[in-house]
């Protein structure tokens, strides 16, 4: 949504230091009595999706100035800007909540809050700060200029996890010489995904491994660990695909040996997807392909 930044806010923002000198309780109380009802009156216009009603509530010489630096100067810009915002979004919300309000003088208040602007299907929100300078004109409060900051906190690592979430639960693959079993869960802190790997050949475990998958924020990436039963660990990067992911991997086997291959993770639905482990090199042998048909194991009868 648009952002304001008013030229002569830094110069206002000075009187804060003597900002009810003169107000009694009760104009205290009737002041932020008004400018709360001021905001209403911003909430219902803007409710309305009408880009007139809500220019009507900054002052005739109000400014908007985007995230671009692009200038809006009086009610005419700021309307055209908002009637582009309600093109794009129409029937979305607005709400806000003032967490200070102080005089800067008889007729001019600083209103400093956030504010959450949600579209109508509610598949977007955005929340801002903002500082807001109103100057009263007859019983109006009008806003003058305001400042707005996103405040959206970035994504939790839960979230960016999601598009993997589908992998949790018990997973098989049953070869003609093994079985390998596999589960996934979320960590206790749901930070990470947690993957448990059990190789059994005739009826015997003969390996296993943990695997941990996180969010790599210095990246911006997918980022897993591997750590096997023999002592040999490998990382790697998941870049998504069309039809699931690409990982970018490389090991220390126990030996001291290193290695490195590419592992396609390929979807098929909810309860199918493989995994082709290609180009794999362990020290400076070629090793051949390998594909695991992944299924997805069904849920164990209650007694």
């Amino acid at each position: 949504m648009f952002r304001l930044v008013p030229r002569y806010l830094i110069p206002l923002l000075l009187l804060q230091t003597l900002p009810w000198l003169g107000f009694t309780g009760a104009a205290r109380a009737d002041l932020v009595q008004e400018v709360t009802a001021a905001n209403q009156k911003l909430v219902e216009a803007f409710a309305t999706g009408k880009a007139a009603d809500v220019a009507a509530q900054f002052a005739t010489d109000g400014e908007l100035i985007d995230e671009n630096g692009v200038v809006f100067q009086g009610r005419e810009e700021i309307q055209g800007v908002l009637q582009q915002f309600f093109e794009k979004f129409p029937k979305s919300t607005l709400a806000i909540e003032a967490d200070s309000i102080r005089p800067l003088g008889a007729t001019m208040v600083m209103e400093e809050g956030s504010r959450l602007v949600t579209t109508a299907d509610g598949s977007a929100r955005a929340r801002l700060r903002y500082a807001a300078v109103r100057t009263k004109v007859g019983n109006d409060w009008l806003l003058a200029s305001m400042r707005e900051v996103n405040d959206d906190a970035p994504p939790t690592p839960y979230e960016q996890l999601q598009p993997l979430a589908w992998l949790v639960g018990e997973w098989v693959n049953e070869g003609s010489d093994a079985v390998v079993n596999i589960s996934y869960r979320w960590s206790e802190d749901r930070n990470y995904i947690l993957g448990e790997f059990k190789v059994v050949t005739n009826g015997v475990v003969s390996s296993t491994s943990s695997q941990r998958i996180g969010w790599d924020a210095a990246q911006q990436k997918v980022h897993s660990w591997i750590f096997e039963s023999e002592g040999g660990f490998s990382n790697a990067v998941w870049t998504p695909s069309e039809n699931g992911w690409v990982l970018k991997s490389h090991s220390t086997l126990a030996d001291g040996q290193t290695g490195s291959a590419t592992v396609v993770l390929s979807r098929q639905n909810d309860d199918h997807f493989s995994f082709s482990v290609n180009d794999r090199v362990v020290g400076n042998v070629v090793e051949p392909n390998v594909t695991l048909n992944i299924t997805r194991r069904p849920p164990v009868a209650q007694k």
